[in-house]
């Protein structure tokens, strides 16, 4: 390793405690850009290298802001919050069937709206149904971490459900119903999983029932009729619509803006929103914080890490054996924990191109999205529902977090990953 890579991996550690530490509430963005600029400076990084990583992030990045955008619109007329109470007055009283529902509504909305968005409509609106059916404080934490838990764990059945997916599909030119075929098995059995272990963790500090009476009705929530049942046409019309322009390859983000954009005008013309809180909502920072991250990730990748990280991979791989595919996947899994799983997808993509092992792509997916609840900052979804509860008042002790995390991550991803490895040798 020569001087330009100690150089990145400083510029790499700075720029992540930044992002974590976000001093004077620091814009997300800003790290990643300044150290993009410094190693543009230092010769380290490119103008080519830059063409190359815009060419990389950019669909991934628009397509997501797009998604998040379309779930803050349905958020303000009131799409999740009527299914969520909904489901909380289908559960009839039992606080173990609206545990069990809650999980499956975050898994549905985090495969549709991305982990991200699901985080930011899910979090919130299961805090206020456990205030509506006066939960004990008890019940709070379990449901909390089961909904953000979920919503990065069940992000793995489509291309646009994570910017980890988003960004690998991309990558290697995986067409959406491809990347269906293999992951939609790993994410069912995750999500069984996952809410089984969340239920045997936590079903002592659960209330034994609620009085179904306080919920309010869910037609209240409904803001505007015709947006809400539209709502649901576009939703299954975007999920086809992804299918067929990736089977020629087209970007999903030549679909996702325009549908978005046009829902967006119609909503402002109805009034159920208006573009100034759709300007303010709209998170452009993962536009620049995408870019900047991956340039900065590329500058390790480029001086080194990416080639030891492969020597590693063909090593573990060997005859594609199960014990090797698992070792790989929790070496991954680990890199997101420690780094976020934004770098930790970028490098390790870059590792398999290098190495030409495409077979990995999948498991680098896998352990991404579902291997980040073993610290906090493993996923920028998980940074978003801290900040959420944190404006909600509720402070989520660090220790029993990554507690939660490892006992559940674990066997998740064990699972999972063994049934990826099934699905892939046949």
């Amino acid at each position: 390793m020569g001087l330009a890579f100690y150089v990145s991996l400083l510029l790499f550690v700075v720029v992540i405690i930044a992002v974590l530490a976000r001093p004077k509430n620091l814009n997300i963005a800003i790290p990643p850009i300044i150290g993009s600029i410094l190693l543009l400076l230092t010769g380290i990084i490119k103008i080519k290298d830059v063409i190359f990583v815009w060419d990389v992030v950019w669909n991934a990045t628009f397509t997501l802001v797009a998604i998040i955008l379309l779930s803050i619109i349905l958020d303000r007329i009131g799409f999740f919050s009527y299914l969520a109470v909904k489901i909380a007055k289908r559960s009839g009283g039992s606080t173990t069937r609206l545990f069990f529902y809650i999980i499956f509504l975050s898994a549905a909305v985090s495969a549709v709206f991305s982990n991200d968005g699901s985080i930011l409509v899910m979090t919130p609106i299961t805090y206020e149904v456990l205030k509506n059916i006066n939960a004990g404080r008890k019940s709070y934490f379990p449901f909390l971490v089961a909904t953000g838990f979920i919503c990065d764990a069940a992000s793995t059945p489509f291309s646009i459900s994570n910017l980890v997916n988003i960004i690998s599909t991309g990558f290697f030119s995986i067409r959406f119903l491809d990347y269906f075929y293999i992951m939609a098995i790993p994410d069912l059995v995750t999500i069984f999983l996952s809410s089984l272990i969340l239920y045997i963790l936590f079903k002592k500090s659960l209330d034994p029932r609620f009085d179904v009476s306080l919920l309010p009705d869910p037609d209240s929530f409904v803001r505007d009729r015709p947006l809400f049942i539209a709502a649901f046409f576009l939703t299954g019309a975007l999920i086809v619509s992804y299918a067929i322009a990736s089977s020629y390859l087209v970007p999903i983000s030549f679909i996702a803006i325009p549908s978005v954009f046009v829902f967006s005008v119609i909503a402002i013309m109805r009034k159920s929103t208006n573009s100034s809180f759709l300007l303010r909502k709209t998170p452009w920072a993962i536009i620049f914080f995408s870019f900047g991250m991956f340039i900065v990730v590329y500058a390790l990748a480029k001086t080194g890490l990416s080639a030891d990280i492969g020597t590693l991979f063909l090593d573990l791989y060997g005859n594609s054996s199960l014990a090797g595919y698992l070792s790989i996947g929790f070496i991954i899994s680990g890199f997101a924990s420690i780094m976020n799983n934004l770098p930790s997808v970028i490098l390790v993509n870059i590792t398999i191109s290098s190495i030409h092992l495409k077979s990995l792509v999948f498991l680098n997916v896998l352990a991404n999205d579902i291997g980040t609840k073993m610290t906090p900052i493993g996923s920028l979804a998980t940074l978003l529902w801290l900040n959420i509860l944190r404006g909600k008042g509720e402070r989520i002790d660090v220790a029993r977090f990554m507690k939660t995390g490892v006992i559940v991550t674990i066997p998740v991803l064990l699972a999972g990953i063994s049934i990826l490895w099934l699905i892939l040798a046949m």
